[in-house]
């Protein structure tokens, strides 16, 4: 029993640790448990109610964390493996009906700082002084550290993401009007998408505030290279793929910025303040290695399956340290990369195990 839930799933206690409920195949419904069990007699997704959870979610906040990162996360693993074949998924018809509610939310009216332009068909983040992307630490004068405010890049790599999927998924249930008006969103978001991120120099702005881009090249640029739907076409994602290769890459994951970045603080040390001013400017972060991993194989295929192999072998040691048969939070970004922060992460072995999965795919 975790959380107050009689099934057996990894503790998550708030929104940012979801992609450790999807460790495999046998956790798919854990979707439908959380939403069922604590949130479907209390919570409405239309746009003009507010979200309403039992106490395993604390608040509202963390409730509505939890909707978006299942909406914009759980989602993303290979769809149409794991969805389009409704044998392998007894729960689709909940599944769908879940992610339309929760795409019409969004379609109608935003919530928490978050709301979508229809006009270009992102998604707008911003809410003064609240952290609203996974880059939440507070400094000393309580306000965010990495703030950033306006079009995230991840955010609309995987909103586009998910509208493609939703769209087949209707699709497939033959609600075709539904699956058109999705699909033409989604259009707009692409298009919109490669206007507003893409540079002179190939990469991905890391947020935009009205027409104001931040230049920091940072990991979350990856998602737009290594989701199934992807706003960018291949030459766009193996430009991304390249400079975070080249800027970003460790043996223990992606940094959270790039040395030649302003503000870059490699090392999680010290008191707490001091740890909440490097936690997100250059720690390097395994989570985020396995969709750098997943971005390279899409890109080059089976000839990327050795590298891959020797990117998994940098954290057999870890396996062996601090927590036994786990892997820590985060490492510092600059050799020799040193486990800091939790001894056991969820987010963190959910994808080395995802990214085991995927080698499976390829008959090695």
């Amino acid at each position: 029993q975790s959380g107050g839930i009689d099934t057996p799933h990894p503790r998550c206690s708030t929104g940012d640790k979801c992609p450790g409920l999807i460790l495999s195949e046998k956790l798919l419904h854990i979707c439908a448990i959380l939403y069922f069990q604590n949130g479907r007699k209390n919570t409405n997704f239309n746009a003009t109610s507010q979200f309403q959870a039992t106490s395993f979610f604390g608040n509202k906040l963390e409730f509505f964390k939890f909707i978006l990162c299942l909406f914009l996360k759980y989602i993303y693993l290979r769809p149409q493996r794991h969805y389009m074949n409704t044998h392998k998924c007894p729960n689709i018809e909940e599944f769908k009906a879940i992610l339309k509610k929760i795409a019409d939310s969004f379609i109608e009216g935003g919530r928490m700082g978050v709301s979508l332009n229809k006009d270009n068909g992102m998604l707008w983040t911003k809410m003064n002084g609240v952290a609203l992307s996974w880059m939440n630490a507070y400094g000393s004068n309580s306000l965010p550290i990495a703030e950033r405010g306006g079009y995230q890049v991840e955010t609309n790599a995987l909103w586009y993401n998910a509208l493609r999927f939703v769209s087949e998924l209707c699709h497939v249930g033959g609600n075709e009007e539904m699956s058109e008006t999705l699909n033409d969103l989604a259009q707009r978001c692409q298009l919109s998408f490669v206007g507003k991120f893409l540079n002179e120099h190939g990469w991905l702005f890391d947020y935009v505030d009205g027409d104001t881009p931040d230049w920091s090249v940072r990991p979350n640029m990856i998602f737009a290279a290594a989701l199934e739907y992807s706003p960018l076409d291949r030459k766009q994602q193996k430009s991304v793929l390249d400079i975070v290769t080249k800027e970003l890459l460790t043996p223990k994951g992606l940094r959270s910025l790039s040395p030649k970045s302003f503000g870059y603080n490699p090392n999680y040390v010290g008191p707490q303040v001091e740890r909440d001013y490097a936690y997100h400017q250059g720690t390097a972060w395994p989570w985020l290695g396995g969709f750098y991993m997943e971005a390279y194989l899409r890109i080059h295929k089976m000839s990327g399956l050795s590298f891959v192999e020797r990117q998994l072998i940098g954290f057999e040691e870890e396996m062996t340290t601090h927590c036994i048969g786990s892997i820590p939070e985060l490492f510092d970004g600059n050799p020799p990369y040193l486990g800091r922060g939790a001894v056991a992460f969820a987010m963190n072995v959910a994808e080395i195990l995802r990214i085991l999965d995927v080698l499976n795919e390829y008959d090695i």
